[in-house]
């Protein structure tokens, strides 16, 4: 979502997939164990930290380029705006 959203913004219909494949994928894991969404939920900082990491390697943009917060709530991560092409 970092990605699509921040600096550049870069819409592929490759990004797309990959965002609703990876939310439906957390989906039946909490889905699963629904003990998770709460450790999950508590711990989106420290996913958000991770995720700038990999935007960064991927992309052209420094980490100054990217939200020092996480700008998504936990159900925006796995429910929120559709990212369409």
């Amino acid at each position: 979502m970092l990605k699509w959203d921040y600096p550049s913004g870069k819409h592929t219909r490759s990004s797309a997939a990959t965002i609703a494949i990876q939310r439906r994928s957390i989906l039946e894991l909490l889905k699963d164990s629904p003990s998770l969404t709460s450790w999950a939920s508590e711990n989106l900082p420290d996913f958000y930290e991770g995720a700038v990491q990999l935007a960064v390697q991927e992309s052209n943009v420094s980490e100054d380029g990217f939200p020092a917060v996480c700008p998504y709530s936990f159900d925006e991560t796995l429910s929120g705006k559709a990212v369409e092409f």
